[in-house]
């Protein structure tokens, strides 16, 4: 598995065991937006906003259905200076029957501008990806990364 796409599942499962994507869910889906700015010592600032729907819900049958969508923007400055800004949009299902995976379906997109601090040149890439796990394979896993 790529490991951009494993690094991605992980915090998708995180984010969504935080905000109670478990399996008493309700069929009510719930917004959120979580925003915050971290500094290092280094000169270094990182801001972001995440936007974000979550939903889940058990059918009669037992069957568990969670969805979440996310969108983040960023900003990285160097000592005031707009280094890098970005966006990240994505959307993760997951069906399971009895506490065991059936579906686990993660898509989406990275969008990055790097600009260089000493020569103010900046570099596009944007990164998308797609990986589909069903009834324990891996289905489909293709990603693609362009710069400009």
């Amino acid at each position: 598995m790529n490991p951009r796409v494993a690094v991605l599942i992980t915090a998708v499962m995180v984010m969504l065991s935080m905000l109670g994507f478990t399996q008493s869910a309700t069929a009510q889906a719930s917004r959120y937006t979580v925003s915050d700015c971290i500094e290092s010592d280094d000169g270094y600032v990182y801001c972001y906003e995440e936007t974000g729907v979550v939903n889940a819900q058990e059918t009669p049958s037992g069957r568990f259905v969670g969805i979440s969508v996310t969108s983040v923007t960023y900003t990285l400055t160097f000592n005031g200076d707009v280094i890098e800004t970005g966006q990240r949009r994505g959307d993760f299902i997951h069906v399971s029957s009895g506490g065991i995976a059936q579906v686990d379906r993660f898509n989406g997109s990275q969008s990055v501008t790097h600009t260089d601090p000493n020569t103010g040149e900046s570099t596009v890439c944007t990164y998308t990806f797609i990986f589909v796990y069903t009834n324990g394979g891996i289905r489909h896993e293709a990603d693609e990364l362009v710069c400009t």
